[in-house]
């Protein structure tokens, strides 16, 4: 009878002690799978006045058309990142953030004269789902040459980084 209690004492403190962590997702890491030249069917544009390009994309679905990590600056090149969100429990959606930094002197804007350093969207992936970010190049002023880095962050926690040379495209 003893040890029937104390099975069930047991299971209980299991139980509750288990339940704030399944009510919520826990992630743990973020895996790049893959990286290079994105071909990408766009879905939406959204206005975003906190960058200095003023929107965002959103995609559908992606693919790497090349792995590298040496990108010409041509008009309506996209190029980015694959990756995975681990965690638990698999398929909730998390908060994330995808930021890019750029290279030195940064974008700037030449209708709002902004310059940018850095850029930060937020967006909600699940986890276990692989998913893709980037960036595409929409105007000239954007094709900054050298060092871009793109980092996935969540909870004030850097959990992916990758760089990209971006290289002045030849005429």
């Amino acid at each position: 009878m003893i040890k029937n209690w104390f099975l069930v004492a047991l299971i209980i403190g299991l139980a509750l002690y288990a339940r704030p962590v399944m009510a919520g997702a826990t992630v743990t890491d973020v895996e790049i799978v893959d990286f290079g030249i994105l071909a990408a069917q766009l879905d939406r544009t959204i206005e975003d006045k906190t960058l200095v390009q003023g929107a965002h994309h959103t995609m559908k679905s992606s693919r790497i058309l090349k792995s590298t990590t040496d990108i010409s600056a041509k008009k309506g090149l996209k190029f980015g990142i694959r990756y995975i969100i681990k965690g638990f429990p698999i398929g909730s959606p998390v908060k994330i953030s995808f930021v890019v930094l750029y290279p030195e002197p940064g974008l700037t804007n030449p209708g709002t004269g902004e310059t940018e350093r850095q850029g930060m969207v937020s967006m909600v992936k699940k986890i276990g789902k692989i998913t893709a970010t980037g960036y595409l190049f929409n105007q000239d002023w954007e094709m900054v040459p050298g060092k871009w880095t793109f980092q996935i962050w969540h909870a004030g926690r850097k959990l992916a980084e990758k760089s990209f040379l971006v290289k002045a495209s030849s005429p």
